[in-house]
């Protein structure tokens, strides 16, 4: 990937499914991977190209990689960006845990008051991160 980041690839090209480098490295765990490519200039607002349409923010989060979703917010990924659902990375850090992202995602300008509707009563981001 050194080599390829040296030649000048192009980090944001697309593969035959939609896929970015980017994109594909943060789907499979690759962190050293996830970490160059944003060091190189990836876009950081990519989104999957399903029917989810995943920031990579929120893919870094699904991965559990804080580190790496802290370097997507410095670099200037869209913290209020949501996924198909209305999920945006708060709704993700706050439901699996990563309270440390949570609080700097409120620090970054992030809502915290988004409803969603996939669960019961239509809890709040701000309620999921003050819960257990």
């Amino acid at each position: 990937m050194k080599l390829l980041t040296q030649g000048g690839a192009d980090l944001d090209g697309i593969d035959r499914k939609g896929y970015t480098p980017l994109n594909r490295a943060l789907a499979n765990g690759h962190e050293a991977v996830e970490r160059l490519l944003i060091d190189k200039g990836a876009d950081v607002n990519v989104r999957t190209p399903d029917f989810y349409r995943y920031t990579a923010l929120i893919c870094a989060l699904q991965n559990g990689h804080e580190a790496v979703a802290g370097l997507l917010i410095d670099k200037g990924a869209d913290v209020n960006a949501h996924n198909k659902h209305g999920w945006t990375a708060f709704i993700w850090a706050s439901e699996n845990g990563h309270k440390a992202v949570a609080q700097l995602l409120i620090d970054k300008g992030a809502g915290i008051n988004f409803g969603y509707s996939l669960v019961p009563a239509r809890r709040t981001a701000q309620s999921l991160s003050l819960s257990g």
